[in-house]
């Protein structure tokens, strides 16, 4: 299967938003003296059937902190796609171990049927906005910072007409918390997560490398750990 390279902020945002119809409110972005996607600046796969596959490159990190704020960043973004692969690159096992860990603990099963594109911060999050939404309408302002933060939040990601229309169900109680995670749960993401495990290669072992090819030796420096990690989609 052949596949296309997105490799600059500009033909990413351009194939995520032209040809994907995700908003860029939902890419991920950082600010250095400019708004800027796509900051960590890693190369994006896309297939010819249009599944974009992710990459992360590991600098030799003895922590997944990196990774984990990568995922973080990424997450609106995942939740948009609903279907989508990420390629953890790294130069031992241990960080690939490490790796795993950390994407199942952001991105559990149970949680895929949670994070659609119209719940990008997962269902309950959007059933927190709506409480804490009639709240403020309720009382004339807000009550908590915790309300405030989610309304803050949510002012951005759920503004569509289908949004609304739940809102307004929600606040004339023709629909409930059990109805709106059984409607979102009827759609779930497709997920698939591997690593690849590309060991360090200083000077010499290259020229001990290159001395034992010489010498028909068959062995590989270059592993491949492929773990799918798939939620069915409806």
């Amino acid at each position: 299967m052949g596949a296309n390279i997105l490799e600059d902020e500009a033909g990413k945002v351009d194939f995520f938003i032209t040809q994907c119809g995700v908003r860029s409110e939902l890419l991920p972005r950082s600010y250095a003296g400019r708004l800027m996607y796509f900051p960590d600046r890693f190369p994006i796969l896309v297939s010819d059937t249009g599944i974009p596959r992710f990459t992360f490159f590991d600098e030799g990190q003895v922590t997944t902190t990196r990774f984990d704020h990568y995922l973080t960043q990424y997450k609106p973004l995942f939740a948009a796609l609903g279907e989508f692969e990420l390629l953890y690159v790294s130069d031992s096992e241990s960080n690939s171990a490490r790796a795993k860990a950390a994407f199942h603990r952001f991105l559990p099963a149970d949680r895929l049927h949670g994070i659609t594109s119209l719940t990008p911060m997962g269902v309950e999050h959007f059933l927190e906005y709506l409480d804490a939404s009639q709240r403020y309408d309720t009382k004339g302002g807000v009550t908590s910072a915790r309300d405030l933060e989610v309304l803050r939040e949510g002012e951005r990601l759920y503004d569509s007409l289908e949004h609304r229309a739940l809102q307004a169900a929600w606040n004339n109680g023709s629909t409930g918390a059990d109805r709106i995670r059984q409607r979102v749960l009827q759609s779930s993401m497709r997920v698939s997560f591997s690593t690849m495990v590309l060991p360090y290669r200083y000077p010499l072992d290259l020229a001990l490398s290159e001395h034992s090819a010489d010498e028909g030796d068959d062995t590989h420096h270059h592993t491949h750990d492929d773990t799918p990690f798939i939620g069915d989609k409806s």
